[in-house]
């Protein structure tokens, strides 16, 4: 029997960046988006590092990745921002918020099959 494999949606040309001030949190952030199937094309540090919390930036006519990509971070703060002449979709800023949205990624997925 032939294995077909999974068809994976275009996710965007994402973008990083820290704003925590805190070194490797764009490390992780690039690594958890790549697992979950997105494209980083670029992260380092934002231009100030007081960002209290993770922001994330549709680039886009439309935010489709954007909203994916929040929704895998686990934040609700979502702005649009169309800029003809980036190359990104989305931006992530990183905020101070980064250690509760981090321990939402390591929670188990429920199985519904185990469901009574």
């Amino acid at each position: 029997m032939q294995t077909v494999a999974t068809f994976k949606p275009n996710t965007g040309q994402i973008q990083i960046l820290n704003g925590t001030g805190k070194s490797g949190i764009a490390d992780a952030f690039r690594d958890y988006l790549i697992s979950m199937g997105f494209d980083v094309i670029e992260f380092g540090n934002a231009r100030e590092w007081n960002y209290e919390h993770t922001l994330v930036i549709s680039r886009a006519t439309s935010d489709s990745v954007a909203r994916e990509m929040a929704t895998a971070l686990g934040t609700t703060r979502l702005l649009h921002l169309q800029r003809t002449t980036s190359l990104m979709e989305a931006t992530v800023i990183i905020g101070k918020d980064y250690e509760e949205l981090m321990r939402t990624w390591q929670q188990p997925k429920e199985n519904p099959a185990k469901q009574p």
